[in-house]
């Protein structure tokens, strides 16, 4: 796979999904309607929140998953992109994709986050501050993912 440089600066949250992760899927085998498939920007649903009693009007809690792979129609993994600006350490963004992950209708083993510069993989079941069981940055992908 090609790792050509980028100004990273300059690029969105949308440049990182179509530029750094969509190629990379495809190098390691993921294709929409295979047994290695790819669901994107899948929409989420969440109980409602509520303090007190429920009322009809409470809003619905939404999110939407930027993507989710399945490995030979069995296990899944969600990753979530951000722009390269964006800390994905920051534990927000951490609990924002361990959600995704464990959502009922997902179950993923593993969420990744990924913002151009660096990737992160971590392990579902061990919950959203569960140590990194992977990372590289960009630079490191080459290498590390090969």
């Amino acid at each position: 796979m090609d790792f050509p440089e980028y100004n990273f600066a300059a690029m969105n949250e949308t440049d990182v999904r179509e530029e750094i992760i969509a190629p990379l899927l495809r190098y390691i085998g993921y294709r929409s309607g295979t047994s290695n498939d790819i669901i994107r920007e899948q929409p989420l649903k969440y109980p409602y929140k509520f303090l007190g009693r429920k009322k009809n009007g409470d809003p619905e809690l939404r999110g939407i998953a930027d993507y989710i792979c399945e490995a030979e129609n069995k296990t899944r993994w969600v990753i979530e992109a951000k722009k390269p600006s964006e800390d994905i350490s920051n534990p927000d963004v951490i609990e924002q994709t361990w959600s995704y992950a464990n959502h009922a209708e997902i179950r993923a083993i593993y969420f990744c986050i990924c913002n151009g510069l660096e990737l992160k993989i971590f392990q579902t079941n061990k919950g959203p501050n569960a140590p990194v069981t992977f990372e590289c940055t960009y630079g490191q992908m080459p290498e590390k993912l090969a």
